[in-house]
């Protein structure tokens, strides 16, 4: 038999045992009615950031040319019945910028999976998460330096926070349409956190979020714990959009938790964006606020301006402005698409012997071409 036959037929005996007996062979078979899509994403930028007069750089001015989530994949599905298709996707992230200090090839969002008509979809492999993904639409400027999983999500300058912008290992999916305008979706990952100091047991992920459209709005809210040894985070978040035939406006919060005392990314955010366009030309606007956690002092806020020209569907052009004020112990900065990311030093110590966060700022000019979607 071959093995486009044997996908379709193994997923069936598991989720429609009793329906086997009244199956005919040929309805079994998977049809071949889909085409792999094979598509990508080239997204550089020329950048100049200033680390701010804080700064105990030497250098407190940089300019370096980033990639933000520049890609190569292929993707799929086959249709086995009126009911059932089996679904397929690798995808790989590229270095497009050439940046030495990382690997050239990343593995993004790859899975496979298998999704009823009425039961909804189900995929396994190493996918975003419930809480990442259920935002994806609302932040205007994804794939940039004022992407809002990164500024707020990974960048505050602490490992734990970027627990919360996680694209999981060896985890489980699960999405379903509840009603019409109302979806759920659901991941789990025991181990995506794993290290060789902590054993793969101790460590999982699980993640919920909902979603409900209705008219011109769409609301979104989620959870996420993340625990590990005697260790654990949760994220909660909640957002709401509003469309026009020319624009968008979006209002996001989101409160981190730590299960330990004296946490210093353990806080709560705001954000709004708005977005309008006008012929080949698309205009942003973001505001942030991240406030102090228990340890106090490590606030920080942001403004983001941008305009993008589209020269066609596939190619297109922006000009970004970003800058970020932090708290006296404040480390918000930007994860620009190179390593090491921009944030400030872990102390910023000044001559006089006093503490002062960063006052950071960005222009990125970018060009972006993508092919298959």
């Amino acid at each position: 038999m071959k093995l486009s036959s044997l996908f379709p037929l193994c997923a069936s005996g598991c989720f429609l045992v009793p329906s086997l007996t009244h199956a005919t062979t040929s309805s079994l078979q998977a049809k071949n009615d889909h085409a792999p899509q094979v598509y990508g994403r080239a997204r550089l930028s020329f950048n100049t950031a200033d680390l701010g007069e804080q700064s105990t750089a030497e250098d407190t001015r940089r300019q370096f040319i980033a990639t933000h989530g520049s890609r190569l994949g292929v993707k799929g599905k086959q249709t086995v019945d009126e009911q059932w298709q089996g679904l397929y996707k690798i995808e790989f992230g590229i270095k497009a910028s050439g940046d030495e200090d990382s690997e050239f090839w990343s593995l993004r969002n790859t899975y496979v999976g298998l999704k009823h008509r009425d039961a909804g979809r189900f995929r396994i492999g190493k996918i975003d998460t419930a809480y990442k993904s259920m935002t994806g639409k609302l932040d205007i400027f994804s794939g940039t330096v004022a992407d809002y999983n990164q500024v707020i999500g990974a960048a505050s300058g602490e490992k734990a926070s970027k627990l919360f912008n996680v694209r999981a290992k060896q985890v489980v999916v699960y999405d379903r349409a509840l009603l019409k305008d109302l979806s759920i979706s659901a991941s789990y990952s025991e181990n995506q956190l794993a290290t060789e100091d902590v054993e793969v047991g101790e460590r999982d992920n699980v993640s919920f979020a909902l979603r409900q459209n209705k008219g011109a709005f769409t609301f979104v809210t989620g959870y996420e714990r993340q625990r590990f040894a005697d260790i654990e985070l949760s994220g909660k978040k909640v957002a709401l959009q509003y469309r026009l035939q020319k624009g968008k406006f979006s209002w996001m919060y989101e409160s981190i938790t730590d299960s330990r005392l004296a946490s210093s990314y353990s806080r709560d955010a705001f954000l709004f964006n708005a977005q309008w366009q006008h012929d080949h030309f698309t205009y942003k606007a973001q505001l942030w606020r991240a406030g102090e956690s228990d340890a106090g002092n490590d606030g920080a806020k942001g403004v983001s301006i941008g305009v993008i020209y589209r020269f066609s569907k596939q190619l297109s052009t922006s000009l970004i402005y970003s800058a970020i004020n932090n708290e006296a112990h404040g480390r918000y900065g930007f994860n620009a698409g190179v390593s090491p990311t921009v944030t400030p030093a872990k102390s910023n110590i000044l001559s006089d012997g006093t503490e002062q966060g960063a006052d950071l700022a960005i222009v990125s000019l970018g060009l972006n071409y993508h092919f298959g979607y």
